[in-house]
């Protein structure tokens, strides 16, 4: 009876691929094929070797993706304003070029940005998406691209909503708007393929084919789920603007007969007029005008002129009664002595300061 041979196995393993292994995995569609090896024999000098067959397979598409918020806070914009931008990114991390549709999404929720917690309460107007060109700024001539092309696997690609904002909303109003990313097929440069809406993970395995298998996240859109073929960030407008007040007030200086001592509004005294100008929303005022028309049927104005005009934009509490001998640091009175139209230019008010002026006349 012969011996009892020994029978020695040794797998012998060899990938072909036909593209590097990426962060998101190997590339989709690649085929790996490898063969096994048996060496057998009474010895290993006397072994002799059979090959396997090749068995063959090729990687399936995991499509998995992210929105990501570029701007850290709210974008502060104001009423009237045009073209007003929200930046994303949005990364392919699955292992296959993908196109993408997108969407903005009113949001009725709130949202966290930096240390604010925001409300939507407006919508915007015109609202459009576009992709950026490549150089990372929002030109309207340029970026005009409205999906996601051919992104390939752990490439990014910025991508704005763009929106005018209506004349009727108030300080700290927020829009909140959602971008979302629905996977669409790739595969033909410069033409959006069909939205994938559902992948193959119900289906038995075929190795010769490739799957589709989503493995993207949940977004900020509320019903959004896990592996889903869309993803969702959410951005928001907030309207930041001057709110301006101005108060105006008259205190007598002196007049003819008792001086300064407790003078009254008689023919002959001196009447000051003082304005205060406050700004108390939440931008600068870049420009902050005030006219007044003075009776001169009522004031001698003949002696009124531009240096007659004070402005006071200091620190300190304006008191119109004890106020002299004020610099206009910059800002700029005239008056117009045959009508008595008097202008005094603040240039501007920053937002939760204040300025005042004041002008003397003469009662008649």
């Amino acid at each position: 009876m012969s011996s009892i041979r020994k029978i020695l196995a040794i797998m012998l393993i060899g990938g072909i691929f036909s593209s590097a292994v990426m962060a998101g995995g190997t590339e989709s569609g690649t085929t790996v094929s490898s063969t096994a090896t048996l060496s057998f024999g009474d010895t290993e000098e006397t072994a002799k070797t059979v090959n396997s067959n090749t068995e063959s397979f090729v990687v399936d598409n995991k499509v998995d993706m992210t929105v990501t918020t570029l701007d850290v806070s709210a974008v502060q914009t104001a009423p009237q304003k045009t073209d007003v931008v929200l930046k994303f990114k949005v990364t392919n991390n699955g292992n296959s070029a993908q196109d993408y549709s997108l969407a903005a999404l009113t949001s009725t929720t709130s949202l966290t940005m930096g240390s604010e917690n925001l409300t939507d309460n407006f919508n915007a107007d015109n609202l459009r998406i576009v992709v950026d060109d490549g150089d990372g700024v929002y030109d309207a001539s340029k970026d005009t691209q409205t999906y996601i092309d051919e992104l390939s696997p752990d490439d990014s690609a910025i991508v704005y909503i763009v929106a005018d904002i209506p004349d009727n909303v108030a300080n700290d109003n927020v829009a909140i708007y959602d971008l979302q990313a629905q996977v669409a097929k790739g595969g033909t440069q410069g033409t959006k393929g069909d939205d994938i809406t559902s992948d193959d993970r119900d289906k038995v395995d075929n190795p010769l084919t490739v799957e589709i298998v989503f493995a993207d996240g949940a977004g900020s859109v509320t019903g959004e789920v896990a592996r889903d073929g869309k993803f969702s960030s959410a951005d928001a407008y907030k309207i930041v603007i001057a709110n301006m007040s101005i108060t105006k007030v008259s205190v007598v200086i002196s007049d003819p007969f008792n001086d300064t001592t407790n003078p009254k509004r008689i023919p002959g005294a001196v009447v000051r007029y003082c304005f205060t100008v406050e700004n108390s929303g939440g931008a600068d005022a870049a420009v902050a005008n005030i006219t007044d028309d003075i009776d001169e049927t009522k004031y001698t104005i003949d002696t009124l002129d531009n240096n007659s005009i004070r402005i006071y934009d200091g620190a300190d509490a304006f008191d119109c009664a004890t106020a002299q001998n004020l610099t206009t640091n910059g800002n700029t009175g005239t008056v117009d002595t045959t009508t008595g139209a008097i202008k005094i230019v603040l240039n501007g008010v920053k937002q939760g300061k204040s300025k005042s002026a004041y002008f003397d006349l003469v009662l008649k």
